[in-house]
């Protein structure tokens, strides 16, 4: 099937093994305690930002001698003492989003770990995906606006005619993703962590091989070697005219007429690219309609705002079945056949045409055979807990494989949360990651998110199990800062049990969409209930996730003073913890490092007393924590709440991740489930 199922390009792309997630930032500074970069977002120490309290509840990691093993390239003080008769407790195979995630949570629990690259940190995500595609998708988004004289005119503005340097477009895609690579093995190095360079094998249980002959023990291995592009047979690339996302990141040239081969995500953010620098888009699509990845009816409206008024035209119901690049003058051409009956269909000529069928996982040469586990289609089959099962149906002891790997979700930072959870599990903390809790965001101009099911999904659930299911949908039209924005072209959708009132789902399409999913994707992970909402309160005309009004005048989260004078009436300590809007991917993308956020908590308890942010979004941002706090959520119930990569919210993930809750006491909200 030649639609791009892949719902983020996250691992790498060469023959080398890298890391991070399969299938379809700033250098740290001199902190005395530096932490670490979380979804390629510094923690706050690294900023200079020393968590303060009225107590010393942080606990910074200590010093302490460390027996190196051959090629280790980072050593820096945080890493524990490995498990008797072993070098490690813990080995990652692969240093993208995932493996990065599942070391930064490893030191932090005390783990002696090291992690494998035979490529360069940061796998796909950082070097040929997420991170690139953002920076892009942020010139794109500002030619846009630039090029609608109709929505300059609405605000009374009046702009010359807007053009672009592609090369300097090309520098600023091409910068980031350097900038974050070198700090994420920073941020690596700075607690620690061994970074062994060199593709890694599994030689036998708890045995690994590096490089040529290097060979070290460990408790635990994670296998997070990623993925690379997905190319159907029959297709010639050849990185000029016939290409696949990592060479359309470089943006070496702007083609007149390029086609796309797929329409998920991957190429659905192409085409926002690609037509705000002038180039007319085809896409080629195997199923009966575009975008088949969302729910219909948010698929349909965006279809209406990002294909139709663009220079856009599309073939659906066929295949691309050979592509030969251009020579000697000569075109691309594209020959499609019937996607059901493989009959010819018609022959395109093009410019270029970019491949985006999805991505397919890199597991080859792992030494699986050797433990006797068999790929599916290239999948490490694994269970809930991402445990490996070998062909035996039986678990493979103390072996683990995260991100697109094991295939069951094509995230970057789903493939980080699956890192986090068995860091936990390895810790002996029983943790199982719903997967439903997980948001998508496509960052097209407007925006696309989801979070849990689609409403045919709902529908197909409901009848098996024998409930009835609800829809509620408001349009952006309804809503003032939208309107005052000139963009109310906008739709939010909510699927749920009118039973029970839970949440089955929620689709956004419009302005902000990436990051106004997560109050609904924590409110999914904490299993709250519709009718713990209705009295949350959001402050008046902005984006609100349901599209309503509330008038309320706004959100007072509680100030540091305040919090303070409250702690000395009441006898308790709070503490303070604070992330930089310069550690963030997307702020960086969108040329908006300058804010901070700020966190105000009980460190006995886990009670949130305050957040304040100042930066991009803000106004948006602070809605997720207006809501913990309207629910008597704790620290420690939405520590492992996962966001969408690379959106702002992440500096809220940082925030919560970063704070230091002395007990594990929890609020009533249930834990999440396996799905």
């Amino acid at each position: 099937m030649q639609s791009s199922m892949s719902l983020s390009l996250s691992s790498p792309s060469t023959i080398t093994r890298s890391n991070s997630t399969k299938v379809d930032l700033f250098s740290t500074n001199n902190s005395p305690t530096p932490r670490a970069l979380r979804f390629c977002g510094l923690r706050r120490e690294v900023l200079g930002f020393k968590s303060s309290s009225t107590s010393n509840s942080t606990a910074f990691l200590v010093s302490s001698k460390r027996q190196h093993v051959k090629n280790v390239s980072a050593s820096l003080s945080g890493n524990g003492t490995p498990s008797k008769g072993f070098d490690y407790d813990l080995v990652i195979i692969g240093a993208g989003v995932g493996g990065h995630g599942a070391a930064l949570h490893a030191v932090e629990k005390g783990l002696k770990t090291a992690i494998i690259e035979g490529d360069v940190i940061g796998g796909t995500c950082v070097n040929r995906g997420c991170v690139p595609s953002k920076a892009l998708l942020a010139v794109s988004g500002r030619m846009r606006e630039l090029q609608n004289e109709h929505h300059m005119k609405a605000f009374g503005l009046q702009v010359a005619a807007a053009g672009y340097d592609r090369q300097g477009v090309a520098d600023h895609a091409n910068n980031l993703a350097s900038k974050i690579r070198i700090n994420l093995t920073n941020s690596l190095k700075a607690i620690g962590v061994d970074i062994l360079t060199g593709t890694g094998m599994i030689l036998g249980p708890q045995k690994v091989k590096y490089g040529s002959d290097n060979i070290i023990t460990t408790k635990d291995i994670i296998i997070a070697t990623g993925s690379v592009p997905s190319v159907p047979n029959g297709i010639e690339v050849d990185g000029k005219t016939v290409i696949t996302s990592d060479h359309a990141l470089k943006l070496e040239f702007v083609p007149e007429w390029i086609a796309i081969v797929g329409s998920g995500y991957i190429g659905l953010e192409f085409s926002d690219v690609y037509t705000a620098l002038g180039s007319e888009v085809t896409f080629v699509e195997a199923l009966d309609q575009l975008m088949p990845g969302f729910d219909p009816e948010i698929g349909k409206l965006a279809q209406r705002v990002l294909i139709n008024p663009r220079k856009i035209d599309y073939h659906t119901g066929v295949y691309a079945s050979k592509i030969t690049p251009a020579k000697d003058g000569k075109p691309v051409t594209i020959e499609l056949i019937d996607a059901k009956t493989k009959e010819p269909k018609d022959t395109l000529e093009v410019d270029a045409a970019l491949i985006a069928t999805g991505r397919a996982p890199f597991t080859q040469g792992l030494g699986l055979d050797k433990i006797n586990v068999q790929t599916q289609r290239g999948f490490v089959p694994v269970d809930e807990r991402m445990r490996v099962i070998d062909a035996n149906g039986e678990l493979v002891p103390h072996l683990y494989c995260i991100g697109d790997a094991n295939g069951k979700m094509m995230l970057a930072h789903a493939a980080s949360a699956q890192g986090i959870s068995v860091v936990e599990q390895v810790c002996g903390k029983d943790h199982v990651l719903n997967h439903l809790s997980i948001p998508a965001a496509c960052f097209t101009h407007p925006e696309i998110s989801m979070v849990g099911l689609t409403e045919p999904q709902a529908r197909e659930k409901a009848e098996k199990e024998g409930f009835e299911i609800s829809v509620a949908k408001t349009s952006f039209k309804a809503n003032t800062k939208a309107l005052a924005e000139n963009e109310g072209e906008g739709l939010a959708k909510l699927i749920y049990r009118p039973d029970s009132g839970e949440i089955l789902g929620v689709h956004i399409f419009g302005l902000h969409a990436a990051d106004l999913i997560h109050e609904a994707s924590n409110a999914i992970a904490m299993g709250s209930r519709i009718q713990r909402w209705p009295g949350t309160p959001f402050g008046f005309v902005m984006f609100n996730p349901d599209g309503s009004l509330d008038g309320n005048p706004g959100i007072k989260v509680g100030e540091e003073p305040q919090a303070r004078e409250k702690a000395e009436k009441e006898g308790f300590e709070i503490s303070v913890a604070k992330t930089s809007f310069k550690a963030n991917t997307k702020a960086l993308a969108e040329n908006e490092g300058e804010g901070l956020a700020k966190l105000i908590y009980r460190p006995d308890s886990g009670e949130i007393l305050g957040v304040h942010i100042f930066g991009l979004h803000a106004a948006d941002l602070i809605h997720e924590a207006s809501n913990a706090i309207a629910m008597g959520s704790r620290i420690q119930d939405i520590k492992f709440a996962v966001h969408a990569h690379p959106t702002l919210s992440e500096v809220l993930d940082e925030l919560f991740k970063s704070a230091k809750v002395k007990v594990n006491i929890s609020s009533p909200v249930g834990e999440p489930v396996a799905v």
